[in-house]
């Protein structure tokens, strides 16, 4: 007999209500693509966490990603970040680009050393090498 009521009226429209506030929470855990994808191994007295975890939540960093090492990003005040490896992304179930993550072994002479700026975001700087 109950095969003929309607599920909102088997589960209660109160069951309904609830299920529907669950999945509303349980989804922007789920949607985030770039929280937690790097580690603040070393923050600097100057520097704000929060402009900082924003600037890097708000950045494209795979670019930058090894396969299975993690790229230390160095900033001109000693704050050190490290991105995650793409072997932690999947293993931590964090979405991606995989058409850029580098391979290990990827040469990096020239490092650049990063600066948090005022409008909130992160600007790479090189230092220049004259070759005669």
């Amino acid at each position: 007999m109950s095969a003929n009521i309607p599920v909102t009226k088997r589960l209660g429209v109160r069951n309904l209500l609830v299920f529907i506030i669950v999945l509303a929470f349980a989804y922007p855990a789920t949607a985030q693509t770039h929280e937690n994808s790097f580690v603040i191994a070393h923050l600097s007295e100057k520097t704000d966490k929060t402009a900082l975890q924003s600037a890097m939540e708000s950045g494209h960093w795979d670019h930058y990603r090894f396969i299975s090492k993690r790229r230390i990003l160095r900033f001109a005040d000693g704050t050190r970040i490290e991105l995650l490896s793409q072997k932690e992304l999947n293993d931590l179930g964090i979405a991606y680009d995989t058409h850029v993550i580098l391979p290990d072994d990827t040469p990096t002479p020239s490092e650049p050393t990063y600066r948090l700026l005022e409008n909130g975001t992160i600007r790479a700087e090189y230092n220049s090498v004259n070759k005669k």
